[in-house]
């Protein structure tokens, strides 16, 4: 089912872009690299990560799955600064990443993401922060 979502990401993305909605388009574009991250183009979706974040400093989902992925990969530092800099500087913050419900269920994150996410606060130890 990831696979038949991105190109429904691609199309949303579009008609936002045409309408001039572009805080929706990022939206698309950030659901759509989650996507491609489940169907396994995992170097695409980073690299999407990456440059929504050049474009959209203050998009905190993108930032906390790349401090998810940088994490199983084995990069905590880099991993560690993408999660400080949502949580510190960014409005919407961090605190509803440390929900599983919330991104499993509400913010619908794919489940390879999830997984990553649930390893980085429990092995990171800001699992326990948020408690």
């Amino acid at each position: 089912r990831f696979k038949e979502s991105v190109s429904d990401y691609e199309a949303a993305e579009a008609l936002f872009l045409k309408q001039r909605d572009l805080k929706r388009a990022v939206d698309s574009r950030a659901n759509r690299a989650l996507a491609v991250y489940e169907t396994g183009a995992v170097k695409e979706a980073v690299k999407a990560y990456r440059e929504i974040i050049r474009r959209s400093p203050g998009y905190a989902d993108m930032r906390i799955a790349l401090a998810a992925h940088l994490w199983a990969n084995g990069e905590q530092g880099e991993a560690e600064s993408q999660w400080e800099f949502a949580c510190n500087n960014i409005s919407v913050g961090c605190k509803k990443y440390q929900d599983e419900y919330w991104v499993s269920s509400v913010r619908r994150w794919p489940p390879t993401m999830a997984a990553n996410l649930r390893s980085f606060l429990r092995k990171s130890g800001k699992e326990e922060a948020s408690k």
